[in-house]
């Protein structure tokens, strides 16, 4: 009997998957062996890749398109998890992203809470972490496993826009709220019903007018550049909103998605050879480092104007060198993007400790900050809930924080305050390492502070320097 597929995974079976199985053969060379049933494996390494290079595991003796559900969310944090402990989820791209960091700042605010939860008498909090990387489907796979599986009570992330959207449905079905560090979509804020979709970060309807000011005189020629998903998308569409009086001279698209970087030459060279320009428009993600070095060729007079994805450690990394020419490229890259809070004190007490507790400077991306408060967030809703909590009474505490006259600062020494404080009623402005948090009805953030960034290469090591923006 031909067994089914997965929830999310496509299988290549003699019916349907013949003919792909054997392309995927010919492409890779480690495909299931012919001399046996030929869509067996006994490991990944048996299968080689599909059709459109996606990876291929081996679940169930088959090779399937998707990561099989076992090897999803595998890791919990605390661990072991103390056996009543109330779960949270996390929803991230360790294995092919910038997640990494981002991670470890969940962890840091876990740890942080868990200290002052259990000196309350609170149950302390479990972080279940599904690195659902770049493979199509693995994001809602993975959200299917937190809801359906661990009974999370919310979730941190996506981190990516693509993939809020991705879960969307599952969120909706389960009633589990999101809150995303980094999600900046305007799509996001239509999500239907409103108070699930929570997210720290700013909407890029906010960001897109403050990246068409950095084009000066405004009757500059550019170019502009943009990954093809929610966030470039909508990023792009706020920036050509708020500059509608000058077109750019190109518009390049380019893919992010498994097996579309050998494509990215080709779409760099467009931009290349669009002629003269005073300004390229490049906003990047996941591939930010790699356009980069593929725009060195790019006429030394261009600036180049960059967005939030592109300020990130992969990128400050490529002024690690001792080559003049790529030191001198770097520095003509700036960029937009949130910002954190310099002056409360906050964001230097959260550098701090991060340090000592990973040995790492959590500077090179203004995300890892984005998601300690986003941890801090539903933390401070989860203890105002209680110990029996639940999706809903989550909600409905993170409604609170609304942008009133109660200040509670994120923080081991402050969260039992900030617990206190979201019991007693709604009214409250969370002041975290980004600022000020308050959530609208819909769950977008209120205000935001945004900075203009560089690349600081005359220094050991490099790092972005910022300057704030109105």
């Amino acid at each position: 009997m031909r067994k089914q597929p997965r929830l999310g995974e496509v299988l290549f079976s003699f019916s349907g998957g013949l003919a792909l199985w054997l392309g995927a053969a010919a492409l890779g060379g480690a495909g299931c062996s012919l001399s046996q049933n030929f869509n067996e494996c006994n490991a990944d390494t048996d299968c080689g890749p599909g059709p459109s290079g996606e990876k291929l595991y081996c679940s169930d003796g088959l090779c399937a398109i998707g990561t099989p559900k076992s090897k999803l969310c595998t890791e919990v944090f605390p661990s072991p998890a103390p056996a009543n402990a109330i779960p949270i989820g996390a929803l991230v791209n360790i294995s092919s992203g910038n997640d990494g960091q981002t991670t470890l700042a969940m962890k840091l605010a876990i740890e942080e809470m868990n200290k002052a939860r259990i000196g309350d008498g609170d149950r302390p909090m479990v972080l279940h972490i599904c690195d659902y990387g770049k493979v199509s489907g693995d994001a809602l796979k993975s959200m299917q496993i937190l809801a359906r599986e661990r009974g999370v009570l919310a979730v941190i992330g996506p981190t990516s826009s693509a993939n809020v959207l991705a879960v969307a449905d599952e969120v909706r079905r389960s009633g589990i709220p999101l809150m995303s560090p980094s999600a900046t979509s305007p799509l996001i804020s239509d999500l239907q019903p409103p108070g699930l979709f929570f997210r720290v970060v700013p909407s890029d309807a906010k960001q897109g007018p403050l990246l068409s000011k950095q084009i000066s005189p405004p009757t500059a020629r550019y170019a502009m550049l943009y990954v093809d998903d929610a966030y470039g998308s909508g990023l792009k569409d706020a920036f050509f909103k708020s500059f509608p009086a000058n077109t750019p001279v190109a518009t390049v698209a380019y893919s992010e998605k498994t097996g579309d970087q050998a494509q990215l030459s080709a779409k760099l060279q467009q931009i290349l050879t669009a002629g003269t320009l005073d300004y390229l428009v490049a906003i990047t993600n996941e591939f930010s480092d790699s356009v980069v070095t593929g725009l060195k060729p790019l006429g030394s007079t261009t600036k180049i104007l960059m967005a939030d994805g592109a300020k990130n450690e992969n990128v400050l990394a490529l002024a690690n060198t001792a080559d003049m020419a790529t030191k001198t490229h770097l520095s003509r890259i700036s960029g937009t993007a949130p910002t954190v809070e310099g002056t409360n004190g906050l964001y230097s007490a959260f550098l701090s400790a991060f340090a000592g507790r990973f040995q790492q400077n959590a500077a090179s991306s203004i995300y890892n900050a984005f998601s300690y408060d986003a941890a801090y967030a539903l933390g401070i809703a989860l203890a105002g809930a209680g110990n029996d909590a639940t999706p809903a009474r989550i909600v409905e505490m993170l409604l609170r924080i609304n942008g009133g006259a109660k200040m509670m600062s994120v923080g081991g020494t402050q969260y039992l305050n900030a617990k206190r404080a979201i019991q007693a009623g709604a009214g409250l402005t969370l002041s975290g390492t980004t600022g000020g948090i308050g959530f609208d009805t819909h769950g977008d953030r209120l205000s935001a502070l945004f900075e203009k960034w560089t690349i600081n290469t005359t220094v050991t090591p490099p790092r972005f320097d910022s300057t704030p923006l109105q």
